[in-house]
């Protein structure tokens, strides 16, 4: 297994990306936390699983579902008068639509 470094230029990537402040003694801390979760990842990528099953839970449980049935019958005039509300109080609408600040770059 060859050892994975992150350099400090990656971890001051993923705090900008992240928007995260970070100090120079805490990008250090975290190039080397970020360095031991690689290679772990690495070594458990090593691991055969050709014949493992893929499966949703790690036990055979399932999960109880209601039904799928409507519970309030809703006019046109009802969801109209709902969405102008909530339109109303947004802090910045365009066209009948919700406009939100730009989280990626």
């Amino acid at each position: 297994m060859s050892e994975v470094i992150i350099s400090k230029n990656d971890v001051a990537k993923i705090a900008k990306l992240a928007k995260i402040a970070i100090t120079e003694s805490e990008m250090e801390i975290a190039q080397k936390e970020l360095s031991n979760i690689f290679a772990l990842i690495e070594k458990m990528q090593q691991v055969p699983t050709q014949n493992v099953q893929p499966m949703t839970h790690s036990q055979d449980i399932f999960q109880r579902l209601r039904s799928d049935e409507v519970s309030e019958m809703q006019t046109q005039e009802i969801a109209t008068e709902q969405r102008e509300q909530f339109l109303n109080i947004a802090p910045e609408t365009e066209n009948n639509h919700f406009i939100v600040p730009k989280v990626i770059e």
